[in-house]
């Protein structure tokens, strides 16, 4: 099953980011505001989810990290 590394704002906890586990995060200018938050698997994830990783490789999230 494919991992997914979610990410949480930390001066906006409410949205998250997610890219694939072990990549890094994408080219971001506010990337210190951005915190490793675990491992998901796609099973967890919602399709859109999974489908923006593979697209564009890093879907943001305006729902949280649930």
């Amino acid at each position: 099953m494919e991992q997914y590394g979610p990410y949480i704002n930390l001066q906006k906890p409410a949205i998250g980011l997610y890219v694939c586990k072990g990549a890094s995060l994408p080219g971001l200018a506010d990337k210190e505001d951005w915190v490793f938050d675990g491992n998901a698997g796609q099973n967890l994830l919602s399709p859109g989810v999974v489908e923006g990783v593979e697209a564009a490789g890093h879907p943001f999230s305006g729902h949280g990290l649930a």
